[in-house]
Formats: C-alpha cells, structure tokens, sequence
C-alpha cells in the first residue's frame, strides 16, 4: 500500500502506468530502510570509550596531527571503496585517515592497555553495526558510512564530524567496509 494525497490517487487511479508504481515503490522502499537503519541505531549499544576517543580528536590541533605516508594503504583503501562509494566520500576517508589514523590507533593501544576486553568489544560492536547496515544498503557505501557515524556520533553525543573521522579510521582498520564487501 502506497499512500497519496487524494488528487495523485485519482491520478493514479485513472492513468495507472507499471513505471509511476515502480517509482512510488522506490521512494516508499527507500523510506522504509531509512526508518529501519534510525531505529537500528537505537537499538544497538556503543561502548563509552568511544567517547575518549572522539574527545582525542576534537581536542587535537594541527601540530598533534600525526599524519603518514597513504601509499602503504592506499590500494587497501581505495579495493574498498571501488564501487558503491562517491568520489566525495572516498576523498574524505581518504583525507580523515591520512590525518587521523596514526593518532586514533595510539589513543586505542593506550584504552586497550587499561581494558583489552572493552576495546574489542568496542570493535565488534563497530563491526556488527557495519554488518547490519550493509545488510540494508548493500549498494550503497555513502548510506553506510553516514549511517554509521550518525549512531556514533548518537550514541557518544559528540559530533558529527569528529564521528566521520573515527568511522573513517574503522574504514582503514577493517571494522568498516572489509574486504568482503567489495
């Protein structure tokens, strides 16, 4: 069933075509998976230190940016998000990794150090997360990305800016967007 105000159901009614269905059941599909991916977000928990790592990132200035070489992981990067992805949303990954990552990783050893078990749950929960959005928008990596960061940026009320630089860093570091999901 696909509601419509009552002058494009008359419409509708009177000039019914197979494409304008196909259209109108596009939108509505694509309703009903956003609705499910925000629901989704409520329902799957994200562990607290995600919050000190967002907080490394909003308090660093650019001298604290330890930047790196991206030709070790560019190829790693770019298999990735070959397809499904924009050219915008790779470039950004790209450029939030190559200024991100090095200091993401050092501020997870040190979180791993005080609790090996809270981090890779942490991991898992990114992972899972990922899993269930792939699940939902298999052809879009955009959809997942932004969806993904939303719920952290949620979860840890922090921004979403400072949740799309740790989504990337999870890009690079395999809890987002493996292999597999070429």
């Amino acid at each position: 069933m696909i509601c419509l105000c009552p002058t494009c159901h008359r419409k509708y009614d009177k000039d019914f075509k197979i494409e304008e269905y196909d259209r109108l059941r596009s939108i509505k599909d694509g309703y009903i998976r956003d609705a499910k991916a925000r629901k989704s977000i409520s329902e799957h928990s994200l562990r607290e230190e995600i919050k000190e790592l967002i907080e490394t990132i909003c308090n660093l200035d650019d001298e604290n940016i330890n930047s790196f070489d991206l030709k070790l992981n560019a190829s790693t990067l770019n298999d990735k998000l070959k397809t499904g992805a924009s050219p915008l949303l790779r470039r950004n990954i790209r450029n939030d990794v190559v200024d991100y990552f090095f200091t993401i990783r050092d501020e997870l050893r040190l979180l791993e150090h005080r609790d090996q078990a809270a981090v890779k749950i942490l991991l898992n929960q990114v992972n899972t997360y990922f899993w269930d959005m792939h699940s939902q928008y298999p052809a879009s990596k955009d959809a997942i990305f932004n969806y993904i960061a939303q719920w952290i940026s949620t979860k840890s009320g922090k921004s979403i800016e400072a949740s799309k630089i740790i989504t990337s860093f999870f890009v690079q570091n395999c809890e987002v967007f493996d292999a597999s999901t070429k």
